[in-house]
């Protein structure tokens, strides 16, 4: 019986301390599926060259931008097999450059003040493209974490472990861990 209370006591330190720390991010992490599972996947290079040749067309398409590819797949480690990129922009911008992303993409998943977002399978990976004001913490955000994750073995090979111990959860309990081990990150 100790164990139940012991376990229990864990799962509400996690969430509490999860909701301490990043409140929005944890409300909103309830708008994941609890039942779908996830799949971790080895490395793919198709998604990495994918990942490539969208950067190489954006940059020669907006010329003077830097795209930031982030996330597992430019790690070169075992994730979901996705792409994350972002692109900096200013938002007085967004009105003359969605419009040329859309005629690649399609229409935006989300259009938000400082930021629009497409989520699309894009031969066949899944693709998240981002365009984002520059001055926007959670760019800063991703960034820093990039940068600890791709400078650090240690935290590397610590984040690799969170990855392969996730397969077959569900997708909110796998943002979660993530969530709380960026936390942990960021905070050191």
């Amino acid at each position: 019986m100790k164990l139940t209370i012991k376990k229990l006591l864990d799962t509400l330190r996690f969430h509490l301390t999860l909701f301490w720390q990043t409140p929005k991010d944890y409300l909103y992490s309830f708008t994941y599926s609890g039942k779908r599972k996830i799949a971790i996947k080895p490395f793919s290079g198709h998604a990495r060259k994918v990942a490539c040749e969208i950067i190489a067309w954006a940059e020669s398409t907006f010329p003077g931008t830097t795209v930031y590819f982030v996330g597992s797949t430019n790690l070169g480690i075992e994730g979901i097999g996705d792409v994350d990129l972002f692109m900096p922009c200013e938002p007085k911008n967004f009105n003359n450059i969605v419009p040329i992303i859309e005629a690649k993409f399609g229409l935006p998943t989300k259009t938000r003040p400082s930021y629009v977002e497409w989520k699309i399978d894009y031969k066949q990976v899944e693709l998240e493209f981002t365009i984002i004001d520059p001055q926007s913490s959670f760019l800063k955000m991703q960034l820093e974490i990039f940068e600890k994750l791709q400078s650090n073995s240690k935290i590397l090979a610590e984040y690799k472990n969170l990855k392969t111990s996730a397969n077959h959860l569900s997708v909110r309990n796998y943002q979660l861990r993530k969530m709380e081990f960026f936390n942990r990150l960021l905070s050191s």
